[in-house]
């Protein structure tokens, strides 16, 4: 990949990676309520923090393709393939609208690239627990009081800073982490297309 915009990808996933932890035991934080009690994963991270690295995440994602534009022009080729791009990816279109809300302040009068007026609701730190490609289970055994969690079947457990995006109308529109990766793996699809990778 080339440097400039190799390193914009690199500092990307590092930015997921204070979206997306791998360390479960170091996020939970066990609170015992009589008999019972319930597990958070925000151990090491205030709510502000939480919120913080998700909008950077989403900033990082939305300004990339002027960094691949740059890079377009200066090696003499055409910007078509990234604008139809920026066109055609909806998760890019509902990002760009988050970071530009979050940068002015406001919407679009439009309702921005994805027409949508997205916003960010019950931004959180919790685990995401799937099975594995082509499964149908994941399965976690968690002892208490301590909060120690086993992880026994499906994908490496992951803590994930997430929200839900939703529209105008109030709408689920999708969930941030999965917004953010999917977007990532197509510019880099197309990056490796347009021989940028």
């Amino acid at each position: 990949m080339s440097t400039s915009i190799g390193k914009r990808i690199q500092r990307i996933y590092a930015s997921l990676g204070t979206v997306v932890e791998t360390d479960i035991q170091s996020t939970v934080k066990y609170v015992q309520e009589g008999t019972t009690g319930r597990m958070t994963f925000d151990k090491d991270m205030s709510p502000e923090e939480i919120e913080n690295n998700a909008h950077s995440a989403i900033a990082l994602l939305a300004n990339l393709p002027d960094h691949l534009k740059r890079w377009l022009r200066e090696h003499k080729q055409s910007t078509a393939p990234l604008e139809q791009f920026t066109q055609a990816c909806f998760e890019l279109k509902v990002l760009k609208d988050l970071a530009n809300t979050e940068k002015h302040g406001g919407f679009d009068r439009n309702g921005g690239h994805s027409g949508l007026f997205p916003t960010l609701h019950n931004v959180h730190r919790g685990m995401r627990l799937e099975p594995k490609a082509g499964g149908s289970k994941a399965t976690i055994q968690i002892k208490f009081p301590e909060g120690i969690i086993t992880h026994l079947d499906g994908e490496p457990l992951q803590v994930v800073i997430d929200a839900d995006v939703r529209d105008s109308a109030g709408n689920v529109v999708g969930k941030l982490t999965t917004l953010l990766e999917s977007a990532l793996t197509q510019f880099e699809g197309l990056c490796r297309q347009i021989g940028a990778a």
